[in-house]
């Protein structure tokens, strides 16, 4: 089999190219595209290669202002400035907590058939175990 630049050589640009491999790669019967094709063409650019990650933008900002910015700070001062409104200030909050606390899961309760059946006891009889569980005697 020829390299790439074989053919380049012998005047097949690296798109012709990529077509005659890709129908020859393509089954004749339903048209789908077989395994082991390489899937982009020659050339073809990424997504989007101008894509900058949040912390590159924050040192940037950073960089220009001439201090650094701490989100987590900046969120504790709003939170703590009792001239702002309360609604915004427990919004501050909440959102410290999410980096602060682990969010806590939901529990699966279940209760076994024939654990612990209440139905055939009287009121007074539930009466007590309830105030057993408190603490409290009657």
């Amino acid at each position: 089999m020829m390299d790439i630049d074989e053919h380049v050589e012998l005047g097949e640009s690296k798109a012709e190219l990529w077509e005659r491999r890709r129908e020859a790669a393509t089954d004749a019967k339903t048209g789908k595209i077989l395994k082991g094709f390489p899937g982009r063409k020659p050339g073809t650019r990424n997504k989007n290669p101008s894509k900058v990650s949040a912390s590159q933008k924050l040192r940037e900002v950073e960089e220009s202002i001439g201090h650094s910015i701490d989100p987590l700070e900046g969120m504790a001062k709003i939170a703590n400035d009792e001239t702002l409104d309360i609604a915004l200030r427990l919004t501050a909050y909440k959102e410290l907590a999410r980096y602060v606390y682990p969010q806590r899961k939901a529990v699966d309760m279940s209760i076994d058939a024939g654990a612990g059946e209440t139905s055939s006891m009287s009121d007074a009889d539930l009466e007590s175990i309830v105030l057993g569980a408190m603490g409290t005697d009657e």
